[in-house]
């Protein structure tokens, strides 16, 4: 009877030894007292974080609300699914296409939903990356015409002194995001832009002025020109001669023949 439990202790240890190598329990083993170790899965602990990055990311993506509502409902709800489809796979073995569709579709929304916040507030004064703060601004924030018929589709050749500024949506009191942009090109397609303004409706301003500055010297500016266009920009050229366009909506833009400068604002 001794020799018998010797021996059985002996191969429960040599067992335990194969299953089991110091440094964990390997995974799909049996741990001591035949329990069996759940396979990990690192595309579980990925919809933990889409899920993590939906809520951590709300706040801040609400400042182009356009875009990522929608794609914050993709993570939240693409998050539940790929929890479900995937016990699914464990379970029966079946739903490996669907999630190998659904992982990416997550994903991207997700990065999407944060990167879409930091291309409207960034990116200031890169040229290439002009077309994706167009686009965040005029589908995250102000979904309306003049992006679409006013705003330039793409920079011209010729274009210098950039600088584009663009402001998120924000939960505050008589509070208007607007668009700012700048450059300087030739007289040709500053030509074509007031062609475009023209079709587009928008009106050319007669030009009044305020007098002078604090220091005595006339304003340079006419008062038709926002001003927070001509701060943003520090602009200290004679807009004096410069041709100024509004729609019905006070949105504006300002071609200066002599210097080449284009304002357009909202």
């Amino acid at each position: 009877m001794s020799s018998f439990r010797q021996q059985s202790t002996a191969d429960s240890e040599n067992e335990y030894s194969a299953l089991y190598d110091g440094s964990g329990t390997t995974a799909g083993s049996l741990m001591p007292g035949g329990k069996e170790v759940p396979e990990k899965n690192i595309w579980s602990e990925v919809n933990v974080w889409c899920f993590v990055v939906l809520l951590l990311g709300s706040l801040f993506s609400l400042t182009v609300a356009g875009i990522t509502i929608p794609l914050g409902l993709t993570v939240f709800l693409g998050s539940i699914l790929l929890a479900n489809v995937n016990r699914i796979r464990k379970k029966h073995g079946r739903g490996r296409v669907l999630l190998t569709v659904l992982r990416p579709l997550v994903i991207a929304a997700a990065a999407g939903m944060l990167l879409s916040p930091a291309v409207l507030l960034g990116w200031n004064h890169t040229q290439w990356m002009y077309q994706a703060k167009r686009f965040v601004y005029a589908n995250g924030v102000r979904d309306d015409d003049y992006c679409a018929a006013v705003l330039p589709k793409h920079l011209p050749s010729q274009c210098t002194d950039y600088k584009y500024v663009t402001q998120g949506q924000i939960i505050a009191q008589d509070y208007r995001p607007s668009m700012f942009l700048c450059f300087r090109t030739d007289t040709e397609t500053m030509r074509q832009y007031a062609e475009q303004f023209r079709a587009n409706g928008m009106e050319q301003a007669e030009l009044t002025f305020y007098g002078e500055d604090a220091d005595g010297n006339p304003n340079l500016a006419p008062r038709e020109i926002s001003p927070y266009a001509l701060s943003y920009f520090d602009v200290t050229d004679d807009l004096r001669e410069a041709e100024v366009y509004f729609d019905d909506r006070k949105r504006g833009a300002a071609l200066n023949y002599e210097t080449g400068l284009v304002l357009f604002w909202t």
